[in-house]
C-alpha cells in the first residue's frame, strides 16, 4: 500500500495529468477515495476542495470568535481527528488526502494569481460556508496577518490568500501528523516560493526556512530510493536553484543548476556558426548560438507533461524590422545542432541564463548576445505554457535597445497580458512546471509592462498600471514626471498614514 500511495504522491509532484487511476485500483485503494485522488492527478484542484473528505479537513463552522490562534488550532485539530482510525492502510490514506488537500489549496491559489484561469470556488465559503459578513472580514483579515513575514506585508489585491494560507498551516503546523507522505517537504518548499513573491522584500525567515527544507528533500529517503524519474529530479535541482538564485546564493544555485544539467544529459555549448542577421546581408558571417547535444548514455525520456499545439501558446510576437531578421538565418541549419528537448529540459536552459545573466552583470553587449542565445533556443521548441511564457518575458525584458526592439517588447508583453484572460487552455496545463521556471505572477508581468512604457516615455500609460496594481511607489514616480508633485505628496501622506514602511520619499 505504501509503496503504491508513494507513486501517487510522485504524479502528484510531477504535474503530470495523463496518469489517472482505474476501476482495477479499487483492490488498494477504496471507491470514496477513488474519485478524490484522480482529480487531484488530473490537475482538478477546484473539485478536490469540493470534496467532502476535503471539508472534513477544512471545515471551521464551530468557531465563535475567529481569532488568528482559534482558527489555526481549529484546522489542526480537523487534521487530528481526521487521522484518527483503526486501521493502518486506511491511515495511510488519509495522510495522503490531507496531503492533497494542502496541495489543492496551492494549485489554487497559484492557478488564480500565475496562471490567469481563476477559479469560481471561494476560499472563505469553503472553510466557513455560512459565517457573516463581519466573521468574512476577519478571514481575510487571517490571510493578510498570517502571510506577512518580518514585518513585510503581501501584495495588497492578490487573488484569495486565504488558499495560501490554509496551505501554509496544513504544511508547517500538520505536516508532521503526515509521516507516510514522502513528499510533504517538497511542497512545503513550492510554497514558500510563492509566498515569498508576494512580499515586496526577500524574507530572511523564509530563506531560513527554505535552506532546511531543500536540505531535507535532498537527504529524504525517497531521493535516495531510486524510485525517482530523472524529470522529477531535475523539477526539485531547478526549483531550489530558483531559490537560492533569489537569495543571492550563487554557489549554491550553480551547484543545483549543474545538477539538473547532469541528470538532462544534455551537453550546451555557445558556439559561432554561419549565417545572416539582416535583411540585406549579403555575406554568412558567424552569429552566435546554443548548440545543444544529448549524450548517449542518457536517452531522451518520455514526456510527462502534457504538450499543447502553438495556438495554445502565448504568442511569439514578430520583431517586424525593416533591416534585423527575427530569427538568424544560418547557412547550414544542420550545424546548428539543437536536439529534441522535453519541457523540463527547457525550463533548465532557462535557469542557466538566469543565473548567467546574473553572475555576469555589467560586461557589456556580449551578455545581451549570450542570454538571447539561451531563450532563442527555447523559443524554437515551443511546447510548455509556463516555460513559453517564461522566455518571452525574460526576452522583453532585456531586449530594448533600439526603438524596434523597444516595440517589439512592448508587443510582448502585452500579449503576456492579454493572455492571462484568455480561457483556450484549462488552468491545470498551464500551471505544469509552473514552479521550475519560477514563473512571477500575474501583477509582475503588468509591472514589467508599465516599466517598459516608462522607458518608452509613455509615463501617463504606465501611470494607469501602476495604478490599477496598486504599485504606489511607481505611481508616486510617474506623478512626479508628470509634474504632479502635489499628487505626489498626497499620496505619500496617505500611505505613511497607513503603512510604517519606509518605501516613500519625494525626489528634488
Amino acid at each position: 500500500m505504501n509503496k503504491y500511495l508513494e507513486l501517487i504522491e510522485l504524479s502528484l509532484i510531477e504535474g503530470a495529468t495523463k496518469i489517472v487511476l482505474n476501476e482495477d485500483d479499487e483492490r488498494v485503494v477504496e471507491k470514496q477515495y477513488l474519485d478524490f485522488i484522480n482529480a487531484a492527478l488530473s490537475g482538478q484542484s477546484e473539485l478536490v476542495l469540493r470534496d467532502c473528505l476535503a471539508h472534513q479537513t477544512l471545515r471551521i463552522n464551530a468557531i465563535d470568535e475567529l481569532t488568528s490562534e482559534k482558527i489555526v488550532q481549529s484546522l489542526e485539530e480537523n487534521v487530528r481527528q481526521f487521522l484518527m482510525c483503526s486501521r493502518e492502510d486506511e491511515n495511510s490514506l488519509r495522510q495522503l488526502v490531507v496531503l492533497i488537500v494542502a496541495v489543492s489549496c496551492l494549485q489554487l491559489f497559484v492557478q488564480n494569481n500565475w496562471v490567469g484561469s481563476t477559479a469560481e470556488l471561494d476560499a472563505i465559503s469553503l472553510l466557513c460556508p455560512n459565517c457573516s459578513s463581519l466573521q468574512e472580514e476577519r478571514l481575510l483579515e487571517f490571510a493578510s496577518d498570517f502571510l506577512s513575514v518580518d514585518g513585510e506585508p503581501i501584495y495588497p489585491i492578490c487573488n484569495s490568500p486565504l488558499f495560501l494560507a490554509v496551505s501554509r498551516i496544513l504544511f508547517s503546523n500538520c505536516g508532521q501528523y503526515l509521516p507516510r507522505c514522502k513528499t510533504t517537504d517538497f511542497w512545503s518548499l513550492r510554497c514558500c516560493q510563492i509566498h515569498q513573491m508576494l512580499l515586496n522584500e526577500r524574507s530572511p525567515s523564509l530563506k531560513s526556512t527554505v535552506l532546511e527544507l531543500i536540505a531535507s528533500v535532498s537527504g529524504s529517503e525517497l531521493f535516495g530510493s531510486g524510485q525517482i524519474s530523472r524529470q522529477t529530479m531535475m523539477q526539485f535541482h531547478l526549483e531550489a536553484g530558483h531559490h537560492l538564485y533569489f537569495y543571492y546564493e550563487d554557489v549554491k544555485a550553480r551547484e543545483h543548476f549543474d545538477i539538473a544539467k547532469k541528470l538532462s544529459g544534455l551537453n550546451i555549448e555557445l558556439r559561432g556558426a554561419l549565417g545572416k542577421r539582416t535583411k540585406f546581408q549579403e555575406k554568412d558571417i558567424s552569429q552566435l548560438v546554443l548548440h545543444v547535444e544529448r549524450s548517449a548514455e542518457t536517452p531522451l525520456e518520455v514526456e510527462k507533461h502534457t504538450a499543447l499545439g502553438i495556438s495554445s501558446l502565448p504568442k511569439n510576437v514578430a520583431l517586424n524590422d525593416e533591416q534585423i531578421l527575427d530569427d538568424i538565418q544560418f547557412k547550414d541549419q544542420d550545424s546548428v545542432n539543437i536536439v529534441q528537448m522535453t519541457a523540463t529540459d527547457q525550463a533548465m536552459i532557462l535557469g542557466l541564463c538566469a543565473l548567467y545573466r546574473k553572475t555576469h552583470e555589467g560586461q557589456g553587449k556580449i551578455v545581451q548576445e549570450e542570454s538571447l542565445a539561451f531563450i532563442n533556443c527555447v523559443l524554437r521548441q515551443p511546447c510548455n505554457w509556463c516555460v513559453q511564457t517564461k522566455a518571452l518575458l525574460m526576452r522583453a525584458k532585456w531586449e530594448t535597445e533600439t526603438s524596434r526592439q523597444m516595440q517589439r517588447s512592448l508587443s510582448q508583453l502585452e500579449e503576456l497580458v492579454s493572455q492571462f484572460n484568455r480561457l483556450d487552455v484549462s488552468g491545470c496545463l498551464r500551471m505544469q512546471l509552473v514552479y521550475s521556471v519560477a514563473l512571477p505572477p500575474k501583477w509582475l508581468t503588468e509591472r514589467h509592462l508599465g516599466n517598459i512604457l516608462m522607458e518608452a516615455g509613455a509615463t501617463a500609460s504606465a501611470l494607469e498600471i501602476y495604478l490599477r496594481l496598486q504599485m504606489w511607489e511607481d505611481v508616486i514616480k510617474c506623478n512626479i514626471i508628470l509634474g504632479h508633485r502635489n499628487e505626489a505628496e498626497k499620496l505619500i501622506r496617505k500611505q505613511i498614514g497607513l503603512t510604517s514602511l519606509p518605501h516613500f520619499c519625494v525626489q528634488e
